[in-house]
């Protein structure tokens, strides 16, 4: 049987944005969620620009990086 996986023992996660800035602002609240449940958790934001705009200066980022198309 496999381990299940426990985020509380992550150091640094990256989060893939979605490629458009509304759907961005809807993946808010799941960031907010797993900063809360994870305080320790290093959240990094990865994607394009416009869409990362929208996570700029939250809490939960520790970093984002943005990819070119």
């Amino acid at each position: 049987m496999e381990k299940a996986l426990d985020p509380r023992t992550w150091r640094r996660l990256a989060i893939l944005a979605p490629n458009w800035i509304g759907d961005a602002v809807m993946a808010e609240p799941s960031m907010r969620a797993l900063h809360e449940s994870c305080p320790d958790l290093e959240l990094v934001g990865c994607g394009r620009a416009a869409a990362l705009s929208a996570w700029a200066g939250h809490p939960a980022m520790s970093d984002l990086v943005v990819a070119d198309d």
